[in-house]
């Protein structure tokens, strides 16, 4: 059974409608990229899974329970955590104090100085920053950030908005490997990203979302060589 299940998701702010009828599935351990011009609803999809904006009509099955009447601190204590697109750090706490906010569920307050211990093996520049506020972080470092503070609360499925967002080149590729580093210890990734080449490079699978429905969807070596992906998202 899929881990995440979304069916025929509509989702409204006011009279405007955002999302039309998106249906797909994430299966456990796999990477699975959103893709789709500014304005299709991505950032809208995945708040709606995590509760932050209501749906308007369909279900969200999540490890088989149906969690769209959820609150949001219900669906991260199943096991859903959201790193929104600009990091969205407490600038005015320690790198530390920012980390630990991310043990919210009872289960990762009770674990979180193994936790912690995981986070820093993965983020070791964090680890060295521990004490210094979190405002004073590169753009990059601010990104690790915000990846380990959802870590911090032992999540199944992690959705991550735009990471690559403001970052230069060579930290972008930083960022991506530590995404992939995290699926390959078996977490769920959901990712949407506007570098299109890097990302169908990293997932399994692509959905194309377009004017707040998907228009394709597919494996994402095979999307490479699609003839509409090439021409309208890698400019070939």
């Amino acid at each position: 059974m899929p881990l995440l299940t979304v069916e025929d998701l509509s989702v409204k702010y006011g009279v405007a409608q955002v999302l039309w009828n998106v249906t797909f599935n994430i299966e456990k351990g796999e990477i699975l990229s959103l893709i789709g011009p500014n304005g299709a609803g991505k950032s809208t999809l995945l708040k709606s899974i995590v509760g932050i904006v209501p749906h308007t009509t369909g279900r969200i099955m999540f490890d088989s329970s149906n969690i769209g009447k959820e609150s949001v601190k219900k669906r991260v204590d199943y096991g859903i955590c959201y790193v929104p697109e600009g990091r969205r750090i407490f600038a005015d706490m320690t790198v530390l104090e920012n980390i630990q906010l991310g043990a919210l569920p009872k289960r990762a307050r009770a674990n979180m100085k193994d936790n912690l211990k995981t986070v820093f093996e993965l983020f070791p520049i964090l680890k060295e920053r521990a004490t210094q506020l979190a405002g004073t972080l590169s753009g990059g470092e601010r990104q690790m950030l915000a990846i380990a503070r959802a870590l911090m609360s032992e999540p199944k499925l992690m959705m991550i908005d735009e990471p690559s967002l403001g970052l230069a080149p060579n930290i972008v590729l930083q960022v991506f490997q530590l995404i992939q580093d995290i699926n390959r210890k078996g977490m769920t990734v959901l990712l949407v990203e506007q570098n299109v080449r890097q990302t169908l490079k990293m997932s399994d699978r692509t959905l194309i979302l377009e004017n707040g429905r998907i228009v394709k969807s597919g494996r994402s070596a095979e999307l490479m060589s699609d003839e509409y992906v090439m021409r309208v998202y890698l400019g070939v």
